[in-house]
């Protein structure tokens, strides 16, 4: 078998493996966190705005790490990092089944956010990037699409579980379930390709330093104006995009099983309607990544948003039935966005030395976004009893983030753009 055809293989492999790891991943700790609201608040005792700041943590902590994960993958190895957090973000996880009052679940969930940086979105996406020349979007679509298949399977695996057992026991179910799955992964199966392409990871040296001094060096790059991409309008007005999708996009998602178990559908019903977001979702992340591969990142990333705008005025209606068609449009290719759309936009616009950190800092801005969504949202559902007017509201920072891709993405921006 020749070089090149053993190198085509191991990298469908590695994204095969990717798949299933955010499937158990980020599948797990977004995607199913939600299905958790009504039964740990009602045994807690807590309200859902204080449940909503778990989640909210678990992203506040994930803004940080990936300003400096870039670098500490230069440093200490993707893969030897991979491997450690592996074991650890699963035996945090199953700490989420023994809490019993609010410091030891935002202690957990503290902890998990950091833990799981270091296997998920940003370390995946250098990963793939190392691998790929062509079908990069094809690759992302397809990996990233394990999130969305492993919250259709979870939720009504998970509500079952709940109901005929405890949430305690969905918990460790759920750690045992990423714990039996994605080390063997991390040990056995992810390595990084002979010769990486630029802006990829690579082994690490053994001199540096120290991680103190990395943070300066990093948050220096950074944030200092007239250095790298900092000095560049674009970038920043890429990055507001970006979190204007975090806000208004997860809420899409975010809301599904208990806005719908408020309308006075069924559990079971409300369960299944997030698993068809989910379906979609997962379809949703190959077919955006096949239409960016196709076309261009600016038509791409414009159809996503509208898409995603389209989904969040559905579910202003979702009392009438049939607002589930255009709920699912926007499930279809406006969530996906999320996820697909940040390594595409910074690969397909940067430079690609700056591909890591370009693409690490989306991220983190997407996360931001993401942070406010459940605070936002439980704050207004306290306050009316409803999230319909959250939904509401989140139809202005949707409409900026497609006016400012809008006018930053060059209408140029073809196909060949996003294959260097």
């Amino acid at each position: 078998m020749s070089t090149q055809r053993k190198k085509g293989f191991n990298k469908w492999m590695i994204v095969v493996s990717c798949f299933f790891v955010m499937a158990l991943i980020v599948g797990i700790i977004y995607n199913v966190f939600t299905i958790f609201t009504i039964p740990v608040t009602e045994g807690l005792g807590i309200s859902r705005q204080s449940f909503s700041l778990a989640q909210t943590l678990i992203l506040v902590v994930t803004i940080f790490v990936n300003l400096i994960i870039s670098r500490m993958i230069d440093r200490y190895g993707l893969i030897r990092l991979f491997r450690i957090f592996s074991i650890l973000t699963p035996l945090i996880y199953l700490g989420f089944a023994f809490v019993n009052n609010l410091w030891q679940l935002y202690t957990i969930a503290l902890l998990v956010g950091i833990a799981q940086c270091f296997i998920s979105m940003v370390p995946v996406s250098i990963l793939l990037n190392s691998w790929f020349d062509r079908d990069i979007g094809l690759a992302l679509g397809i990996t990233f699409m394990g999130s969305g298949i492993g919250g259709m399977v979870l939720n009504p695996l998970v509500n079952a579980i709940i109901e005929s057992l405890s949430w305690r026991h969905a918990f460790g179910f759920l750690a045992i379930l990423m714990f039996v799955f994605v080390v063997p992964i991390g040990f056995f199966v992810l390595r990084l390709p002979p010769h990486p392409a630029d802006g990829a990871a690579s082994e690490p040296g053994t001199d540096g330093p120290s991680p103190a001094a990395e943070v300066a060096d990093v948050v220096n790059e950074y944030l200092t104006t007239g250095k790298g991409v900092a000095s560049d309008y674009k970038f920043w007005l890429l990055a507001i995009a970006f979190l204007c999708n975090g806000v208004a996009g997860y809420s899409i998602i975010n809301f599904v099983t208990p806005y719908f178990r408020d309308l006075g559908y069924s559990s079971y019903y409300a369960a299944n309607v997030m698993a068809m977001s989910m379906g979609l979702l997962a379809i949703g992340k190959v077919l955006l990544g096949l239409i960016y591969d196709r076309t261009s990142v600016r038509f791409a990333t414009l159809l996503a948003i509208f898409a995603a705008f389209t989904g969040l005025g559905a579910l202003c209606l979702a009392h009438y039935t049939w607002a589930l068609i255009p709920l699912a449009f926007g499930n279809l290719l406006g969530s996906p966005a999320g996820t697909v759309s940040q390594p595409l936009v910074a690969r397909g616009i940067f430079r690609p030395e700056d591909y890591s950190k370009v693409n690490s800092l989306f991220v983190s801005f997407y996360n931001i976004g993401m942070t406010l969504t459940p605070i936002i949202g439980n704050t207004i559902f306290d306050l009316t009893g409803s999230y319909r007017p959250h939904f509401i509201a989140m139809l202005v920072p949707m409409a900026l983030c497609f006016f400012l891709f809008y006018f930053v993405l060059p209408r140029e921006n073809s196909k060949a753009s996003v294959e260097h």
